[in-house]
């Protein structure tokens, strides 16, 4: 055997032996067992999540902490869900303070495939339940600006009669000089014969106070960025749904709430506030009403400012 073919015989031998060692290598390796499972992580307190109780029954809902140092919690009730919100304050272990409300502590289960909440609401016991995991869905720039709550300041009408216009801007407690006021801008903008035709009293077509009163006319906004929406009417009472864009320029939201009651306006900024025009029922029938007695050129449109909530 010449030089050349002695050094191909080594290289030969040596690769086998190295293959043979690697075998031992992994055989030694897979009779220890499987590595161990990495386990989920838990969301810390600047990021935001909801948990979503994944059990029928019990008085919970879900609890979500938007990441700005607030909570909502959604309360089973009478079947509806109660909505109840504050500040909340971290703790350690992953547990979280919510003012006026009670404590929730976020922890994994035992094989750390699936979360758990350790759910102490004031002068109650503690209580475990399993819950699903929601991350933040809408992260943009323009979906941020909006997800805040928001207060409304002032509510602006504008309306047209053939060439004669309304555009005048009140605050909540001036809904009787709004009432007057719009009534008034009717008489003086429709001809006398006209209104002798109609035979009715404006006041009977346009009750404001009706408006403010009505489903779809909220004086508190909440929107976050995992897609929750919590809204409160001038009785005080709150409803929780889900909102989303419903186009590319982000101007427009639909959302959804209990009773199957749907939600839709236009959104735009005044400075700082927040302007809602939103689609109310009860103000379209008004006007359709009115429109359709009147046979008028007429047009109108409805805008809520509102400020956020620092």
């Amino acid at each position: 055997m010449n030089k050349l073919s002695k050094y191909a015989a080594c290289l030969a031998a040596m690769a086998l032996l190295t293959a043979a060692c690697s075998k031992d290598d992994s055989d030694s390796s897979s009779s220890s067992g499987d590595p161990k499972k990495p386990t989920l992580a838990i969301p810390n307190s600047n990021t935001a999540a909801r948990y979503d109780v994944a059990q029928d029954g019990g008085a919970l809902d879900f609890v979500e902490f938007p990441a700005n140092g607030t909570f909502i919690v959604g309360e089973r009730s009478m079947g509806y869900v109660d909505v109840k919100d504050g500040k909340c304050t971290p703790q350690d272990n992953n547990t979280y303070l919510l003012e006026g409300w009670g404590t929730v502590a976020v922890k994994l289960t035992e094989a750390g495939d699936g979360y758990l909440l350790d759910v102490t609401p004031n002068g109650s016991s503690t209580v475990t339940v399993p819950v699903t995991l929601k991350k933040a869905s809408m992260t943009d720039g323009e979906s941020r600006k909006l997800c805040n709550r928001w207060d409304l300041k002032s509510i602006r009408l504008q309306m047209r009669i053939l060439t004669n216009r309304f555009d005048r801007e009140y605050t909540q407690d001036q809904q009787d000089q709004m009432q007057t006021e719009v009534v008034d801008f009717l008489k003086s903008s429709i001809p006398e014969n006209i209104q002798s035709a109609m035979g009715v009293d404006f006041n009977d077509i346009i009750d404001i106070n009706s408006l403010i009163q009505s489903d779809g006319f909220y004086t508190q906004y909440t929107l976050t960025t995992l897609g929750t929406l919590v809204v409160k009417g001038m009785n005080d009472n709150r409803k929780v749904g889900t909102w989303a864009w419903t186009d590319s320029k982000k101007a427009a939201i639909s959302a959804t709430l209990p009773y199957e009651e749907t939600f839709e306006a236009k959104v735009s900024y005044r400075g700082e506030q927040l302007c809602i025009a939103p689609k109310i029922k009860v103000l379209e029938d008004m006007m359709g009403q009115f429109g359709s007695i009147a046979q008028l050129a007429f047009s109108w449109e409805l805008d809520m400012y509102c400020d956020k909530k620092e």
